[in-house]
């Protein structure tokens, strides 16, 4: 579907209890932004009274709600929630959709695709659900993104930077906190990664069995013990080639691998290029 048909479809005609529109709604954006950017297809800002409602079963497309102030019901997946002033609901529209304005309400929706948007959507509605209360800075950003679509050529680079930086904030904002095991664990391994760890010895260090503590810890953080370790090596070697003389092979041993061969293959498949290479890179004084 191109943009314009999306743009089409997304529009109920005669839309009932809107009041005022605020903004022009319709945006094309220049093919570099959709092959490159976030980018917006459609937004505005409405005031709309009690009679306002949207009942729509299908449309291929993210959407980004602001509510300046009133109220919003929502009904979504099987989850029924109302968004009050302040607060950003973020639903992918290609499932079953229901809103109204519970009372008199202006609101600001933008319709929004391309670069990591629909990555940013699952990840956020797998660790938070569609619904994040107040958040001043976003509050703060959806004026700009309205302010910016209000130009009479908005710029695709200015609206990719807004979505971008408001989408990072709902991540940063609503990322769960690991658990006590888990924190614990990670400190161990940065505490011991010289030593030669095991994931069994990890797990007894926060008082689980090898394969309930490997579960947990891939959970929350994304990375299996081992990964993790490995990466609390890496970034340290990094940091001793960088920033000292020591040899490749001193480096390997106080980063706790096993041999000197064992960190370049490792170091080498990380970052595409030898432990020596990598400190010649970082070289201030450039190659010699």
């Amino acid at each position: 579907m191109s943009i314009k048909e999306l743009q089409n479809d997304a529009v109920i005609k005669n839309e009932p209890g809107i009041i005022r529109k605020m903004g022009k709604g319709f945006h094309m954006p220049e093919p570099f932004a959709v092959q490159n950017l976030f980018y917006m297809i459609w937004g505005d800002e409405y005031l709309c009274d009690t009679t306002y409602y949207v009942n729509r079963k299908f449309l291929d497309s993210l959407s980004l709600f602001h509510i300046v102030h009133g109220e919003m019901e929502f009904k979504y997946r099987g989850n029924q929630f109302t968004a009050l002033a302040g607060d950003t609901v973020f639903l992918d529209f290609r499932y079953p959709h229901y809103y109204k304005a519970v009372q008199r309400t202006r609101v600001r929706q933008y319709l929004i695709a391309g670069n990591a948007a629909q990555s940013y959507f699952e990840l956020l509605y797998e660790q938070h659900g569609s619904l994040f209360r107040d958040r001043g800075k976003t509050s703060v950003l959806f004026s700009f993104l309205q302010n910016e679509l209000s130009e009479p050529f908005p710029d695709d680079h200015k609206i990719s930077f807004l979505i971008h930086q408001i989408l990072s904030i709902l991540i940063i904002q609503e990322r769960p906190l690991a658990s006590a095991p888990v924190q614990k664990a990670q400190e161990y391994i940065q505490q011991h990664f010289q030593e030669p760890l095991t994931v069994d010895g990890i797990a007894a260090s926060v008082s689980l069995s090898r394969y309930y503590f490997s579960r947990l810890f891939k959970k929350e953080t994304g990375f299996a013990p081992h990964e993790y370790l490995l990466d609390v090596r890496l970034r340290n070697s990094k940091q001793l080639l960088t920033e000292t003389n020591l040899s490749v092979e001193q480096i390997a041993f106080q980063c706790g691998f096993a041999s000197a061969a064992h960190f370049i293959r490792a170091f080498k498949k990380d970052t595409l290029v030898t432990p020596s290479a990598f400190r010649k890179y970082f070289d201030p004084i450039g190659f010699r």
